[in-house]
């Protein structure tokens, strides 16, 4: 497994960004990597280049079935104007120190940060016409603990409840000529067990099943119905030795409709944890790595 270190995630000599992939130390990794981690909000810091830019620097360096692999803080719509001004005037009016506390000047910036997930959405869609975004949402308890920060923070925004923040972690895979939206080919997948996330292990029940996102959670010696585009990450992604897979693309049977969701996630969009405050101190979180297999090696770059 390989990571990549410095500045921006690069070499011992800490890499630019700013400049081209052909004139910096990430050039050599251009389509050879199995993975890459990026540890930090795309849309809550500021970066020394544009975040298409540094999108689409980090996903040229996938090979086809690599994964881009990011976590933010979300919401479930626009904030307006309005609602902004009056959360940022209800902390600098609150009546004690610890509520205009910097600390709490920074939850609030987090908070009133946090894009859209539409938004976030349609932007990794415009990298590249051959990706596949896959989302992973949170625990019912850790939305719950995001929930009760809002409360606190934009509780006229909470009162509403129309609008719900949570941190998700987006998983881009590049490959070929994925369907979107996806098809149904009659392909299925059996998951074979085994200690895929280093993080998973504390929950005692990493060999028994692995959710990949969302909608899609396998258990270990179960069958599962799958799309064709998850079928080519089974397939050709740092997950194909835990994986087997059935069938082809010759028949076409329509458009894929799961016949149950698997997830123990708070199924609106998305994810985060702890208590209200660390809940958004914790932002952005640095994403679980994916563990080899036995002598196989996974090419990994951490930017």
């Amino acid at each position: 497994m390989r990571f990549i270190v410095g500045e921006y995630g690069g070499t011992s000599d800490p890499i630019c960004p700013s400049k081209t992939p052909e004139d910096n130390a990430l050039k050599d990794l251009q389509g050879k990597a199995d993975v890459v981690v990026c540890n930090c909000s795309i849309q809550s810091l500021e970066f020394p280049i544009s975040k298409n830019a540094m999108l689409e620097l980090a996903f040229g360096l996938l090979k086809v079935g690599g994964e881009l692999r990011l976590t933010d803080l979300v919401n479930s719509r626009r904030l307006t104007p309005a609602e902004r001004e009056n959360a940022r005037n209800m902390v600098a009016n609150a009546e004690t120190p610890a509520a205009r506390s910097g600390t709490r000047q920074l939850e609030l910036q987090l908070l009133l940060s946090a894009p859209y997930i539409g938004d976030l959405r349609r932007l990794y869609r415009t990298l590249s016409s051959d990706i596949d975004a896959r989302s992973l949402s949170c625990s019912e308890a850790e939305g719950a603990a995001i929930d009760g920060a809002v409360a606190s923070l934009l509780p006229s925004v909470g009162a509403t409840g129309d609008v719900r923040f949570r941190r998700v972690t987006f998983r881009l895979y590049r490959l070929e000529d994925p369907e979107h939206p996806r098809e149904d080919y009659g392909q299925t997948a059996v998951f074979h067990g085994g200690d895929l996330e280093k993080t998973a292990t504390e929950g005692g029940n990493a060999t028994l099943s692995y959710q990949l996102d969302d909608e899609f959670t396998f258990q270990k010696g179960e069958c599962v119905a799958i799309d064709s585009n998850t079928a080519q990450i089974l397939r050709t992604s740092w997950l194909h030795s835990f994986f087997s897979v059935s069938g082809d693309c010759s028949r076409h049977r329509g458009p894929f409709i799961p016949g149950r969701t698997h997830t123990t996630s708070t199924s609106l969009l998305f994810s985060l944890s702890s208590d209200s405050a660390a809940v958004v101190q914790s932002i952005p979180s640095q994403a679980s790595e994916p563990a080899t297999s036995g002598a196989e090696r996974i090419e990994m770059v951490d930017i």
